[in-house]
């Protein structure tokens, strides 16, 4: 007589890394049909709330293109200029 032991290995859950089918990653999931992208920043304190207005701003279908110009006009890397003639 043999006892035949089977164990099935799932992924550990993690914070950044939810278990297929758990709310979070349903939730993830929603936001990317929606096109969009979680992001996670280290702020001072006291930047925080500025930073959330910037996002709120971003996600926002009135504000966002404003918002998104603005951004870009001072914060988007230079074009890089070619050497060719």
């Amino acid at each position: 007589m043999f006892l035949e032991i089977v164990i099935e290995s799932q992924p550990m859950p993690t914070k950044s890394n939810p278990l297929p089918g758990s709310a979070v990653a349903e939730h993830r999931r929603r936001l990317r049909r929606r096109g969009l992208q979680r992001v996670e920043v280290q702020v001072r304190r006291e930047d925080a709330p500025l930073v959330r207005a910037v996002a709120a701003a971003l996600t926002d279908a009135a504000r966002g293109a404003e918002a998104r110009a603005l951004m870009r006009g001072r914060f988007a890397p230079a074009p890089a200029r070619s050497l060719a003639a």
